[in-house]
């Protein structure tokens, strides 16, 4: 079903809830998997925006947080909007804006790429919006400076990618010259 804006995905989202029952396990990796698969396809092409809604908090944490780190070398962002009354500690977690994420057997990831939103915290569409899409342009540009690249579109164009700490306390490996 296609929506307009976020007003059309709260209407959507809200329908559903009254013919949807909601319940666990709560398994991201598998999706990761799937998005970071397509990125990987289609790299230098396009960038992947996963949207994740949940109602509660991961059942595969281990596994998420592996696939978290395999996407981050991808142009993905994975953002998740916890929805209802739980408690989303783990979500916040996943964030990594603390503490980067570790897999399992040492491994960090290459780059912040998720963004976890409590809808209860919004105070209205707008928020929401601004509360979501916070990270994004810093990830998206964070991708492109590991990678050297610029957006096609600025060919031609006075724009370069930033220097310094634009993209917070994660600071993405930057390929040198020679």
């Amino acid at each position: 079903t296609e929506v307009d804006g976020v007003a059309g995905l709260l209407e959507a989202y809200t329908g559903c809830l009254k013919v949807v029952k909601l319940y666990g396990p709560t398994n991201f990796e598998p999706v990761i998997q799937h998005i970071t698969m397509l990125a990987k396809e289609c790299r230098k092409r396009a960038y992947h925006c996963l949207l994740i809604l949940t109602d509660g908090d991961i059942t595969d944490k281990q596994k998420t947080i592996s696939a978290i780190v395999a996407a981050s070398m991808e142009p993905v962002s994975i953002i998740i909007v916890g929805v209802g009354d739980e408690e989303f500690d783990e979500m916040e977690m996943l964030d990594g804006d603390d503490k980067g994420l570790e897999d399992e057997n040492g491994k960090r990831v290459a780059r912040d790429i998720v963004q976890f939103v409590a809808y209860k915290d919004a105070k209205n569409q707008e928020d929401l919006a601004a509360l979501v899409l916070a990270e994004l342009p810093g990830q998206l540009l964070g991708y492109m400076a590991t990678h050297n690249t610029a957006p096609a579109s600025w060919k031609g164009t006075p724009y370069q990618l930033p220097q310094g700490n634009w993209w917070g306390p994660h600071k993405p490996a930057v390929a040198k010259k020679k």
